[in-house]
């Protein structure tokens, strides 16, 4: 087995076309394909895509909020007597509040998930490589064994 033939394993989008059909007869490009490949990587991310899409919807329900919160102001807040000044303020501040947390939350939670498939990714990769042909380890240089386990796997 060689460099080639472990890239291929997992990405096999990454070699050019006429090395793909030596390498395997048929590929196929669909997203769904693709998507179906890559999921067993992300397994264990319940609670993060749970967190994730809480966050992002509570984001997008937050996000009229601000014009109406501007409405009320400009609306009633001018008037004497109608609206305590400092309301409107302290609502502004707690929206912000609220979305920059929610936003973290979603940042954060994209970010576990695709460094647990990376690493998830790179652990299939290395043991891979472990297992192969001991004449990969003639054939291809260590620093590209590195490489592609190291850096290939983020990029391809």
């Amino acid at each position: 087995m060689d460099i080639l033939q472990i890239k291929n394993l997992l990405m096999p989008e990454i070699l050019p076309t006429d090395m793909q059909k030596t390498v395997i007869p048929e590929i196929t490009s669909s997203m769904r394909v693709r998507l179906t490949r890559l999921r067993p990587y992300f397994a264990g991310n319940q609670y993060w895509l749970i967190l994730l899409v809480c966050a992002v919807v509570l984001v997008a329900l937050t996000e009229p909020l601000m014009p109406a919160l501007m409405k009320t102001l400009l609306d009633r807040g001018f008037s004497a007597g109608q609206l305590a000044l400092w309301t409107v303020p302290v609502a502004l501040l707690t929206l912000f509040a609220i979305r920059g947390i929610a936003g973290f939350c979603a940042q954060y939670s994209l970010a576990t998930m695709s460094n647990r498939a990376m690493v998830n990714l790179r652990d299939k990769l290395f043991s891979t490589v472990q297992n192969a042909h001991p004449s990969l380890f003639t054939d291809t240089t260590a620093s590209a064994l590195v490489n592609t386990v190291v850096y290939e796997v983020q990029i391809g």
